[in-house]
């Protein structure tokens, strides 16, 4: 991460175990730009995970890696799963397909609402300092489950929206910080993995990586925010129109790379 500590904050945190949420509903999957089975099947896929086949809903979305509608309804089951760092990876790759559409502003506020979800700063009022604050996370499941140290992680950089070096800064800006910081740690996290997953490490991670390494990560910030018709937000994407275009021309042409063979 470019010599930055993985969470280079320095806040007063209470971190508060909760329950875990509930079991999983059922997302629908209504591709937006061209019906088909693919969708039937996504949708059917995505409701094995209540049974606990959630290895069979990633395969169908290896499928089709650039389909919005998958990355959307991944999105929706990882959120009602409590794994918030992924279900933020998911919602951000449909809106990066699909950053305008009916079903955007949605995916956009979710973003935004799975960052700071469990993040509170007590108020002045209430006796809090500056840079009090408190972070609510489930507890840690048996076995080897990154969804614990994922969330705790990102809860941290929204945690850092409470210094004072963010106070006169807009949410536009904060959110591209905080964006940035979170693929940085999520990426990082996978690359010092013993073991690499099939779908995150080879297919959803690396597209954010390959976007850092070309430049094109604050463009997208601000793009995947589009929707929201943010004043902030706009005004940065009219004021950085070419690199909005080369984001979205590089954008439109990636593609995972091949599995290595020979091995």
């Amino acid at each position: 991460m470019n010599g930055k500590a993985l969470v280079p904050i320095v806040l007063v945190v209470l971190v508060i175990l909760t329950l875990a949420p509930g079991p999983i509903l059922a997302a629908e999957s209504k591709k937006q730009d061209a019906p088909g089975d693919f969708d039937a099947r996504l949708a059917e896929e995505v409701r094995l995970h209540d049974a606990g086949q959630y290895d069979a809903a990633i395969a169908g979305l290896q499928e089709e890696p650039a389909h919005p509608g998958s990355w959307r309804a991944l999105g929706v089951a990882l959120q009602m799963a409590g794994q918030r760092a992924r279900a933020f990876v998911a919602f951000a790759r449909f809106l990066t397909l699909e950053p305008d559409s009916q079903r955007s502003p949605a995916a956009a506020s979710s973003l935004w609402n799975l960052l700071f979800e469990g993040v509170k700063s007590t108020p002045k009022e209430e006796g809090g300092k500056p840079g009090d604050v408190s972070i609510t996370v489930p507890p840690p499941k048996e076995g080897d489950d990154p969804a614990t140290a994922e969330g705790l992680t990102i809860s941290m950089v929204a945690a850092s929206r409470y210094l004072e070096e963010w106070k006169d800064k807009s949410d536009a800006q904060f959110f591209a910080h905080a964006f940035d910081e979170v693929l940085a740690i999520l990426t990082e996290l996978d690359d010092s993995a013993k073991t690499k997953d099939p779908f995150w490490s080879v297919v959803a991670l690396p597209y954010y990586r390959n976007a850092r390494e070309a430049g094109h990560l604050e463009a997208m910030a601000y793009s995947v925010r589009r929707s929201l018709k943010d004043p902030d937000t706009l005004r940065w994407l009219a004021d950085h129109a070419e690199a909005v275009d080369h984001y979205r021309a590089w954008s439109e042409a990636w593609k995972p790379a091949a599995p290595a063979t020979g091995q």
